[in-house]
């Protein structure tokens, strides 16, 4: 290490130099205690800190006439705290493009700023649709594009062609197919022409309000469009030539959900009565059902079986002839936004008990009279548990 000595006074033990100035290496670091500047290869420094070279401090990078961030960006603060010298009232800051800026006046640009190049903003309350005549326009809308706008709707106005604001309703939303639908559109102004679009591939033209039926066994979501419009209007009331303010439209996206067709419950039975300790075979044949339930009416239940299948069931009584209603349950997991069942009427099994036969005769002798046609020997059934009472 290089070891030079520091001309001048000697040092306090706090560096302290008396009012004489501390020069290192002739003019490597220059510290002036007189008028407290530092000078970097400067002997006598002017500003508070003098580099005749390129300097960075922290991530300002100054390089001759260039001053840049190492971070990309240079913070000047907000717009008050910046002062730009020169230029009179009314002047702006312009590029010729190539980094060059320089004072015009803004008369002097009336023939770069034009209407067709200015969009028109957002407004004050943050809304361009809501509560307006026409909702078309967007915040990047051009001013010369809004003027021409406003001089159809003012036409339109004027000879009572205008139409604006149009919306619809539904009375229901969503259902299982099929599906009858009450649209209802409402607008401002005199529309004399209406189109609506289902999204099912069907249309209507018919007014204001229609019904529509949906039917699809797969369900699905449908977007509804609906356009109100005046023939008399300008262009004849049709957007695509260009109309404003005498045809208006809205869109629903995905507006209605159709479920699949509740389930229809069905089944057969291979028997309609057996004996005691016998089996039935069921087969499902329900429509769009997704699961099925069993209720054999002897207390048993199956539950979220597969569609059509086929399911035994062994009934053994305990006190005689005994009559069954089996009910099935249809379920569905598409037919609504929770489980659908639907149940089916039910369906009568007999099961006979086993029995064993006696009778009683209400005499032991008879009289053969053949006057009277022979002697008569009455019989009542005894056997017991009141057999085919089922």
């Amino acid at each position: 290490m290089a070891i030079g000595r520091i001309s001048g006074p000697m040092l306090y033990s706090n560096l302290d130099r008396q009012g004489a100035n501390l020069t290192i290496d002739t003019d490597l670091i220059t510290f002036d205690v007189i008028n407290r500047r530092l000078g970097v290869n400067n002997l006598y420094p002017g500003y508070d800190i003098d580099a005749p070279g390129n300097v960075r401090l922290a991530n300002i990078i100054v390089s001759g006439n260039t001053i840049t961030s190492n971070t990309g960006k240079i913070g000047l603060g907000g717009i008050g705290n910046l002062v730009v010298t020169g230029g009179v009232a009314n002047n702006v800051v312009v590029t010729d493009g190539l980094g060059n800026l320089s004072f015009v006046s803004v008369a002097s640009l009336t023939g770069a700023i034009i209407g067709n190049a200015i969009p028109i903003g957002i407004p004050t309350d943050g809304n361009l649709t809501s509560n307006v005549g026409y909702d078309g326009w967007l915040s990047t809308t051009t001013v010369t594009d809004a003027i021409d706008n406003l001089n159809q709707m003012s036409l339109n106005i004027g000879q009572g062609t205008f139409v604006g604001n149009a919306q619809f309703t539904a009375n229901i939303v969503a259902g299982a197919s099929p599906q009858t639908v009450r649209f209802t559109g409402t607008y401002s102004g005199t529309p004399n022409t209406y189109y609506w679009d289902f999204g099912d591939g069907t249309t209507s033209t018919s007014g204001s309000a229609v019904t529509k039926t949906y039917s699809n066994v797969l369900g699905g979501t449908f977007t509804v469009y609906f356009r109100a419009s005046n023939s008399s209007g300008t262009w004849g009331g049709n957007a695509t030539l260009g109309a404003i303010g005498s045809v208006d439209d809205f869109t629903r996206t995905n507006y209605i959900t159709l479920y699949t067709p509740n389930p229809i419950p069905a089944f057969t039975a291979n028997v309609s009565s057996l004996n005691s300790g016998n089996t039935i075979l069921l087969t499902d044949t329900s429509q769009y059902a997704t699961s099925y339930n069993i209720f054999w009416g002897d207390g048993t239940t199956v539950s979220n079986l597969a569609v059509a299948g086929t399911q035994r069931h062994t009934y053994t009584n305990s006190g005689g002839d005994t009559t069954y209603s089996i009910i099935l349950q249809a379920n569905s997991s598409t037919a609504g936004p929770t489980v659908v069942s639907v149940n089916s009427a039910p369906t009568t099994e007999k099961v006979y008990s086993t029995h064993t036969p006696s009778i009683t005769a209400n005499v032991s002798r008879v009289i053969n009279w053949e006057a009277n046609g022979g002697g008569t020997v009455g019989y009542t059934n005894t056997t017991a548990t009141s057999p085919g009472s089922a």
